[in-house]
């Protein structure tokens, strides 16, 4: 019992197994919930975890304490999508509730293990870079040299952590890089592994000639699936044209769905592949090379030997 709260007994009744009622006393009056459940054997949950009743096997009601108030129900069963509802529970009224349980989908079952699978390897990626940033500045701070140029490093890795933490952006500076191809390299790996769930279960659908599911599943994955946008490239030719671009984790620049230009980093280099025209290029790509300095600016040699001043956030 909490001290200075009124005393609320939930008790829950079962009715050939389906039948959950729930009883709370005030000080004002008695209240009764009342959940019909079309499945016996289901497991209700109260308030995610504080209270815990499943159906016994005897019908025997059981007794817990509740407080009045706002509550979430969430009633599950193996084999079946689990249902939550939310209540309020009142002196002096009662709140029906009928649930039907509708059985798992195969199909969205194991998409929806896919994707927690995605998004836990995605968040622990994510870490191991975070964790490469703590490592290089500890040896930094640890390295005996205090020329102005170490000092500017120790500042730019720490600047690049703020970034990643904060928008998500990969660090480019000499300490970072491996870490960074790791990185990249790891987002590349999860969203494959994704991608072929996807695809088996689309597979499926087609097969079994489900032409709404296919279109369902085909557009989670677009949604799941959308690259993150890991950098933005500053660039300026021959002191004239110039601008932002987006570097994104799926190796593309920009927004071009149809055949955008891509970037891979390779030690310390980015190559970049732009697709003609206005004139076609050499194997239908103009190739570009960016060597990056210790703190993430670079010096670029293409196909057009332009002169061009460029940089990365």
């Amino acid at each position: 019992m909490l001290a200075g709260a009124a005393c609320a007994a939930l008790a829950i009744l079962i009715v050939a197994g389906i039948l959950i009622k729930v009883r709370v006393k005030t000080p004002d009056g008695e209240a009764v919930v009342v959940v019909e459940v079309d499945q016996a054997g289901a497991e209700v949950v109260v308030d995610g975890g504080k209270i815990t009743v499943k159906v016994p096997g005897d019908n025997q009601p059981v007794e817990i304490k509740l407080e009045p108030g706002q509550h979430k129900l969430r009633i599950s069963k193996a084999g079946f999508e689990a249902v939550a509802r939310d209540i309020e529970v009142k002196a002096g009224k009662s709140a029906p509730i009928r649930v039907r349980l509708l059985p798992v989908d195969p199909d969205a079952s194991a998409i929806s293990k896919a994707k927690e699978v995605y998004r836990q390897a995605m968040k622990n990626a994510g870490a191991r870079l975070l964790a490469g940033f703590d490592r290089e500045l500890d040896a930094l701070a640890k390295a005996k040299t205090r020329a102005d140029d170490h000092l500017v490093l120790i500042a730019a890795v720490k600047a690049e952590k703020v970034r990643f933490e904060k928008q998500g952006r990969i660090p480019w500076s000499a300490p970072m890089r491996l870490a960074t191809r790791e990185y990249l390299l790891a987002m590349e790996i999860n969203r494959l592994q994704l991608s072929k769930s996807f695809d088996r279960v689309i597979k499926l659908n087609v097969e079994k000639k489900e032409p709404d599911k296919v279109r369902e599943y085909e557009s989670q994955r677009t949604k799941v699936l959308e690259p993150e946008l890991v950098a933005i490239w500053q660039y300026n030719i021959g002191g004239g044209l110039g601008g932002p671009m987006e570097l994104f984790s799926d190796g593309s620049i920009g927004r071009d769905k149809e055949r955008p230009p891509t970037w891979t980093l390779n030690g310390d280099q980015i190559i970049t592949k732009w697709p003609g025209p206005p004139s076609p290029p050499p194997g239908g790509y103009w190739i570009d090379t960016c060597t990056l300095s210790s703190r993430r600016k670079k010096r670029w040699q293409g196909q057009t030997n332009l002169g061009i001043r460029n940089w990365v956030n």
